[in-house]
């Protein structure tokens, strides 16, 4: 079936590189990423292959496309049709680096199946903890939670007293893991004996297609500040300059539940490795997007006391949300923080993140600034079909 997603706020689904002045220059309110290959051509055509190679050895760190072609006549709509890959509108002011939107092979965005499929996932663990009894709870989150904690924090000191580095990234990456590990993988499949390859996870049952790319110069650069509760400077004074889809855009994307091999898992394990029904866990996989909706619902709960108590504003155009996606939406929405009481919150912030001590647990958001206030919290889209 098709599912059609519609950006609430500006979603940002991006990578781990960076767009530098190297790589775009500015013209007006667009800013136009180029193609190295079609910038050669443009720079030869005009005998300036030498003195761009010169310029850019001077300048260094400092080199500005911008500048360069504006010295040397080039910054106008013909130069820049002929040079550029894509443009974005630009709400950024002077970017010194941009992060870039995924795209295809042909420069043009799209939202990555697996970044939905990520997001299910989560939810449908959120869903599973969040129905347990409150004794059941503590046992199977709580206790675990507590344990790793305490392993880890092991880890850090005997890598600090041997002056070692501590990868706090591979922990954070790994923290639920085992949990999820234990709920929906090293399932038996028909003719097989191991268990441990990934084709015996539960979630193969779920197929999420990616979107088909949107329009290439459709995008907008905003600004993005990291907000920072109870802090001597509320906001930070560096801008994050990012390529996000605009509020109010639709994309679709496909979805399917793979009838054949649900069936192959549930006659080779009639029971979960907790020992419960496989069908209790059955109306969660079939339908992960209500998952997805009620998780929602209790970020934004939370998050709508914090943004008016913290930060003086509110986030009302989003009581519809029913997914977030992307960079930008934080611990509670990725994760299963929210379902932790607090103090085991702040370990987890004060551990693998910045000790903060005994303030709230997320601290700071990245949120999109508006005439330097904070206006929108990222990555939050509404479900519209089916």
């Amino acid at each position: 079936m098709k599912i059609s997603l519609r950006t609430a706020t500006p979603l940002h689904i991006g990578g781990s590189t960076v767009l530098t002045p190297m790589d775009y220059f500015e013209m007006g309110d667009q800013l136009y990423v180029i193609g190295e290959t079609r910038l050669s051509q443009v720079l030869a055509q005009n005998r300036l292959i030498d003195d761009f190679i010169a310029e850019m050895v001077r300048s260094g760190r400092n080199f500005s496309l911008t500048v360069y072609m504006k010295k040397h006549g080039l910054l106008d709509r013909n130069a820049a049709e002929a040079v550029m890959l894509y443009k974005s509108t630009l709400l950024s002011d002077a970017p010194k680096e941009i992060r870039p939107f995924v795209r295809n092979a042909f420069a043009q965005p799209y939202i990555p199946g697996s970044a939905v499929k990520g997001a299910l996932r989560t939810s449908i663990l959120y869903k599973i903890f969040k129905s347990l009894p409150q004794h059941e709870k503590e046992k199977r989150l709580w206790q675990p939670v507590e344990s790793q904690l305490s392993q880890i924090a092991k880890r850090k000191t005997e890598a600090q007293s041997q002056q070692k580095r501590f990868n706090a990234e591979r922990e954070k990456k790994f923290f639920y893991s085992r949990l999820e590990a234990e709920l929906f993988q090293g399932y038996g499949l028909p003719r097989s004996t191991v268990k441990t390859d990934p084709k015996f996870d539960l979630f193969r049952c779920l197929q999420v297609s990616d979107s088909a790319p949107f329009d290439a110069d459709g995008l907008v650069i905003f600004p993005i500040r990291i907000y920072s509760a109870r802090s001597q400077s509320l906001k930070k004074p560096s801008i994050i300059s990012a390529e996000c889809l605009p509020q109010q855009r639709t994309v679709e994307v496909e979805y399917a539940f793979d009838e054949k091999l649900w069936k192959e898992f549930c006659e080779e394990s009639s029971k979960t490795h907790w020992g419960t029904p496989m069908k209790e866990f059955e109306p969660w996989l079939r339908n992960p997007w209500a998952c997805q909706q009620e998780m929602c619902r209790d970020v934004l709960d939370h998050e709508a006391p914090f943004f008016m108590d913290e930060f003086d504003t509110d986030e009302k155009f989003l009581n519809n949300a029913d997914l977030r996606l992307g960079w930008g939406g934080g611990l509670l929405s990725t994760s299963l923080c929210l379902l932790l009481p607090d103090d085991l919150r702040k370990k987890i912030r004060n551990l693998l993140f910045t000790d903060r001590g005994d303030a709230p647990a997320p601290k700071s958001r990245k949120i999109i600034d508006y005439n330097e206030r904070p206006h929108f919290s990222m990555g939050w889209l509404r479900i519209e079909k089916p």
